[in-house]
């Protein structure tokens, strides 16, 4: 039975299938009204009050024992495998659903590592460059996961065993794609509510299969999860969490690019170079917005400046490069972002709150022999691009997208006037 950093993952897994919720509240009434009976069989010295009320007792209390036990043999009976990784050919045969791919949506693939992909557009991300906006739709009902009990319990733990630094914040899930509505116009965005342990045990599950230990047969394949059929589903038919990342690479005023080394008890991607600012957007980040553009600006301004240890004012300008859906970590949404500083780079620090996440920043020069900063983002981009093994999968993505916008593009945002 793998253990919990928290009893709450636990307690949450155990009720989180509806069937099972209700059965606990029916035991859990049952026994209640037991109590009270007993109080009143007490009370009144009435004999069969009292026979009632202990028997309400007993069958509410048995009935729970039963439920958590049953669900802890359960758990217990699953053994965790990883999947094969897959290969180039499987991962060209993902498809794309068509009214996705109306909006220009492709899978980009790395040579080296074929299931660290992309579905991404490039029209969708000019037009989110130039600023285009759209109206957020916010709903209110809260992400359900559809495995049963002991399936989320045993994938959330293979994370929290790990002692990684965890915390279930309430976070934000994307329930529609960035779609165009038009010529460089886009579509309402449909967020709603989620927990950062539903991705863990959905979109993160998407390299693990669930065997019994009893039959051997196999109970939960994250793949299969994730990517139905073969399919790349829009976020409204997927059955994962889908929560809202950002990836913003951030320059100083003396034209370093801002790379972060990951601290060992990340959760994930530990030790590995990341973007200047990285992170998922928390439910209380949509307090005051109704369109996307400042929404996504706001939670990515504030991933940065906890992950460089700036201030509001140390920022120039921060413009969203585009959006994706991160293959390797099941169809997870990101957002990728620049941003301009008008501070120095001896200005970064790790923060006290972020030395568990961050070791240290790297400098990268985009500025250098006079070059604009195109071409200097460009040559860094490719340099970065090198290092394989040491690029996280959402910082070879920000820089990836980076790479494709337009060089009058890049030369209007920092004004080179070149």
């Amino acid at each position: 039975m793998p253990k919990s950093s928290t009893p709450y993952p636990l307690v949450k897994t155990y009720l989180s299938v509806v069937r099972r919720k209700t059965h606990f509240l029916v035991l859990n009434a049952i026994g209640v009204i037991g109590l009270a009976l007993a109080v009143v069989g007490f009370s009144t010295q009435t004999l069969s009050v009292e026979v009632v009320s202990i028997a309400g007792l007993v069958v509410g209390a048995i009935g729970i024992a039963v439920s958590y036990y049953k669900w802890r043999a359960d758990s217990a009976d699953l053994n965790v495998h990883a999947l094969p990784t897959p290969s180039r050919r499987e991962m060209a045969r993902l498809v794309v659903p068509a009214r996705l791919a109306e909006s220009g949506y492709v899978v980009l693939s790395r040579s080296d590592r074929p299931a660290d992909a992309l579905l991404t557009s490039a029209d969708v991300n000019m037009a989110l460059f130039r600023g285009a906006n759209a109206a957020l739709d916010i709903s209110r009902a809260s992400f359900r996961n559809t495995c049963s009990a002991a399936v989320a319990n045993v994938l959330l733990g293979e994370f929290t065993r790990k002692k990684a630094v965890l915390f279930n914040a309430a976070k934000v899930r994307v329930v529609s794609d960035p779609v165009l509505a038009g010529p460089a116009e886009l579509a309402p965005l449909h967020v709603a509510r989620t927990r950062y342990y539903d991705t863990l045990v959905t979109n993160d599950a998407v390299s693990i299969e669930l065997v019994s230990h009893q039959s051997r047969q196999q109970v939960f394949n994250g793949r299969e999860f994730c990517f139905p059929d073969g399919v790349i589903p829009a976020c409204d038919e997927s059955a994962c969490s889908n929560q809202v990342g950002a990836s913003t690479l951030a320059v100083t005023s003396d034209d370093y690019l801002i790379i972060v080394e990951q601290g060992s008890r990340s959760a994930i991607g530990r030790g590995l170079l990341a973007a200047s600012g990285s992170g998922s957007a928390d439910w209380r980040d949509l307090q005051g917005f109704a369109e996307v553009q400042s929404f996504v600006r706001a939670f990515a301004m504030r991933e940065l400046l906890e992950e460089c240890g700036l201030r509001q004012a140390d920022v120039d300008w921060l413009r969203i490069t585009g959006y994706g859906r991160l293959l390797d970590r099941g169809g997870l949404p990101q957002f990728f972002c620049l941003a301009r500083l008008n501070c120095t780079f001896d200005r970064v620090h790790v923060t006290r709150s972020e030395r568990l996440l961050t070791d240290y920043h790297n400098r990268v020069d985009v500025r250098s022999a006079g070059n604009s900063h195109y071409a200097a983002l460009q040559a860094a981009v490719q340099g970065l691009l090198k290092e394989k093994n040491k690029v996280f999968s959402s910082l070879w993505w920000a820089l990836e997208v980076l790479a494709r916008v337009p060089e009058a593009e890049i030369t209007e945002a920092f004004g080179d006037g070149r």
